[in-house]
Formats: C-alpha cells, structure tokens, sequence
C-alpha cells in the first residue's frame, strides 16, 4: 500500500490520441467540463470544428491529437456520427519509437469510447526514476498486484536506461523473451554481465541478470552462474566484493 501511495504519472512520454473511421466522420471528445467536436476526414487527416478546450493539439501531419501533459489525468469520452476506432499510442520523449496499445477500442455510429492514459511509475521527486519504477514493479509484481499501470513507462523508457540493466527488468517483470535475447546478448567476453555506467559493479549486474534469466538453460546462463560461484569470484569469507570498472 506504502509502494502504491508513491506513483506518479510519467510526464516523459508523450501520448497521442489516434482517430479513425472507413468514412468522414463528425466526433465530439468530452473531458472535465470541455467539449471539442473534430472532424476525421476521408484522407485520414483530422481538423478541429469547435474547440472548447485546451487538453488536444494537431500533431503529425494532423494525423493525431497529441495530448497536453496537464492533462494526463483526464479521461476522455468519443463519440461519432459513424463507425469509428479510437486508440492511444505514446512514445519516450527525443524517440521515434511509437508504442501501440495492446487493445484498439471501436464503436458505432453514435456509440462511445473513453480513453484514459493508464501510465504510472515511481520516484521521490516530481520526476519518474526508473530503477526506483523497475524495483518496486517487482516487488509488485511478487506481492500478486496488477502491474498494468506500471509497464508502458518501463518498456518505453528501457533504451534510454540501459545503465540499470532495463533489459533484465522488462524480461523479469514481462516475460517477453525479446528481452531475453538482448540481456543474453549484453553479457561481457567474461561471462559476466557489466553495464558500462552502472554504479555497483559487475557482481550485481550479473547477479541481476541471472535472476531475470533464471529459467533459462542457455550456455551463457550457465557460464555466468559458475564464474560467479567459483573461488575467484568469491572471496574466503564468502563475499563477492564489488570489482572496479577496468
């Protein structure tokens, strides 16, 4: 409950609004006490007909609405005059990559879709820290509660945070065996793992990354397991010592 108590919404993604119909169509979008009416056209280009509020801007080509990040906390509610689809998608902040969600919401002609940016993480200050986020996502995780929340910020932001190892994380916490196959590619000629900006040394981040790997029969797995159990590595009092970065 403590751990829960701490999240906070990322404001280090960026998340757009993707609407869409076979055929031109009229929608309305709700939120707090805003109405702002778009039109989808036949090109798939979208332009405002009235707007009332400040939450949604124009964005790629007005392909989307990008959404304000004062406004993360809202929940939208679409409605059309046709067939439509309504997702969102987001994606790191100085990235190209787009994150898709996994579920594309549709409704009839004057049905409805809300849209609510379900993304949380943790830190002590006002920003997201990510190891902060990748551990208390496991512990979690480990303690049977829904994590949902919590992941889009760990996937999205694991390219920019390779100084934690994120590969290890995501697969610990996802189970995506991409992951898995990059962690095992991040392993040093020693058999050790060792992120070139970590701060704890290479005894964690292997210790880290074979607890992420811990399934897996893969020979770089068993590799690692026994140089960290063999005599050089442990010292007589039965210690690993933190190593120096050569």
């Amino acid at each position: 409950e403590w751990i829960l108590s701490k999240n906070k919404t990322p404001t280090d993604l960026i998340w757009y609004i993707q609407q869409d119909s076979d055929e031109e169509t009229d929608c309305t979008i709700s939120y707090s006490d805003s109405r702002d009416q778009i039109r989808a056209k036949a090109n798939k280009k979208l332009e405002f007909l009235t707007r009332d509020g400040s939450c949604l801007n124009l964005d790629y080509s007005d392909l989307w609405l990008k959404v304000s990040p004062s406004c993360y906390d809202e929940t939208f509610s679409i409605t059309c005059d046709k067939n439509f689809i309504s997702t969102l998608i987001y994606q790191p902040q100085d990235s190209n990559i787009f994150f898709p969600p996994s579920v594309t919401q549709s409704a009839s002609a004057s049905g409805s879709i809300s849209l609510e940016i379900n993304s949380r993480c943790f830190g002590d200050s006002f920003d997201c820290d990510y190891e902060s986020s990748a551990w208390a996502t496991y512990a979690l995780l480990k303690t049977n509660n829904d994590i949902d929340l919590f992941t889009p910020y760990l996937v999205a932001m694991a390219d920019s945070n390779k100084r934690y190892l994120s590969n290890a994380f995501v697969y610990l916490i996802m189970g995506d065996s991409n992951y898995a196959t990059k962690l095992i590619a991040e392993q040093e000629p020693n058999n050790f793992w060792r992120s070139a900006s970590t701060e704890y040394g290479d005894f964690y981040d292997t210790a880290l990354a074979l607890l992420a790997l811990k399934s897996s029969s893969d020979q770089k797995v068993r590799d690692a397991k026994a140089r960290l159990l063999s005599p050089v590595s442990q010292s007589l009092s039965g210690c690993w010592e933190t190593r120096s970065q050569e």
